[in-house]
């Protein structure tokens, strides 16, 4: 899973993602999922606060942001297990 926070005023391009994702990143790099934050929680010390967003992880009946996935055929058909 990735978290990526939008400039103002700029749209999400899902297809240019994708496109730069699978062409730049391996396999096994490449971010199943993807959440769209408004901000980035910080420590004291200005380190990322990344807990929160792990405990949550992907579930929607938790989350609030908008949350994207990658198409898996394979996964979506129960074939394979994430």
């Amino acid at each position: 899973m990735a978290a990526i926070i939008l400039k103002p005023h700029q749209p999400f391009n899902a297809e240019k993602l994708y496109k730069h994702v699978v062409e730049l990143l391996s396999n096994y790099a490449q971010p199943r999922f993807l959440r769209i934050i408004d901000v980035v929680q910080i420590t004291i010390t200005f380190k990322h606060q990344k807990m929160h967003l792990v405990n949550e992880g992907f579930n929607p009946e938790i989350i609030c942001e908008p949350l994207h996935f990658m198409y898996e055929p394979n996964v979506v058909s129960g074939e394979i297990r994430l």
